[in-house]
């Protein structure tokens, strides 16, 4: 059994060899006698650089291909609302909507000298 897994190892070695020799990506004939055999190519990766690329579809003038998020400027926000209770409220007392209050627990601090 050693020796027929020996002697696989060793043709599947030279195929790939011969595999790697051949410039087109085929092999003319089996690259081992008895075995079928057959080389498909991947398709190629891309890899993306997010600022040149936007820049570059902006240039032209090609939006359709970037995506505009929205996101709520809470940091903004928050320096215009207040907690009232288990609301956040506007200064006109307007409840603000999608903003939830959580009540954190009480911190224990001991000070030492």
């Amino acid at each position: 059994m050693e020796k027929k897994l020996g002697r696989a190892r060793k043709k599947l070695g030279q195929a790939m060899k011969k595999l790697a020799k051949a410039q087109d990506g085929t092999a003319p004939g089996a690259l081992v006698a008895g075995w079928k055999n057959s080389v498909s190519r991947s398709a190629a990766g891309v890899r993306r650089g997010k600022e040149k690329l936007l820049a570059w579809l902006k240039e032209r003038g090609m939006t359709d291909f970037i995506e505009v998020t929205e996101n709520p400027l809470w940091g903004e926000l928050k320096k215009r609302v207040q907690v009232a209770g288990s609301y956040v409220v506007t200064a006109d007392g307007e409840i603000v909507e999608g903003v939830e209050v959580v009540q954190r627990p009480p911190v224990f601090k001991v000070a030492t000298d």
